[in-house]
């Protein structure tokens, strides 16, 4: 039975039912992800963004995908973090990126920062996948676990400015969020991994 699984998962793209399968679990992947709107008075928005015009972002609420689209002038958004990770800084006005001053706001543009700085994750959350999709979650568990138990190392944290970075508040809210956002990437990649892996190895020894 190994051997006959050994064989289609080598054999696997040239298999239509697994491109097929591919397919459908990168479509319910995307159907389950959001796009995150923050407003200029820190407003969180949970959506599904159809279109951005040079004035308006026209989106649904992500959790009532049949309900009306709602269009939001870009002037009042601050940035937008959209569902396969990237984030997209609206608003540069001053007057907005400078009323980070308390210690709340501090802590906040530090979440904001790591958001869009912080890409130190990729190196685990790789490697979970990879172990996970070819050694089963077993193997992937292996790596996940102690990955996500490990916070991320200062040097791989990629924070835009020294000095800010040197106030606690700052430096707190940036960290919780980098480690928010290792610990996603490496699950998700690792629930992906399994996914993929237990389809194949059904489609490979089923008779």
């Amino acid at each position: 039975m190994f051997q006959k699984f050994q064989k289609s998962y080598i054999n696997l793209f040239c298999n239509r039912k697994i491109l097929v399968l591919f397919f459908l679990i990168t479509t319910a992947y995307s159907a389950l992800s959001q796009d995150i709107i923050y407003k200029n008075n820190g407003e969180k928005i949970k959506a599904k963004i159809s279109t951005i015009t040079p004035d308006e972002i026209v989106y649904k609420i992500f959790d009532y995908p049949d309900g009306p689209e709602i269009r939001l002038l870009k002037e009042l958004v601050f940035r937008i973090e959209y569902a396969n990770g990237t984030t997209e800084i609206v608003n540069h006005d001053e007057s907005v990126l400078s009323r980070y001053s308390t210690a709340e706001d501090l802590r906040y543009k530090g979440e904001l920062d790591a958001i869009v700085n912080y890409k130190g994750y990729k190196p685990s959350g790789t490697g979970t996948f990879v172990a996970t999709l070819l050694g089963g979650p077993a193997f992937g568990l292996v790596i996940a676990i102690p990955a996500t138990l490990s916070k991320p190392k200062i040097k791989n944290l990629n924070f835009p400015d020294t000095k800010l970075f040197e106030k606690y508040e700052y430096r707190n809210g940036y960290q919780r969020r980098a480690y928010k956002i290792k610990a996603k990437r490496i699950w998700v990649n690792f629930f992906v991994g399994t996914a993929i892996f237990s389809s194949i190895y059904y489609l490979a020894t089923r008779e």
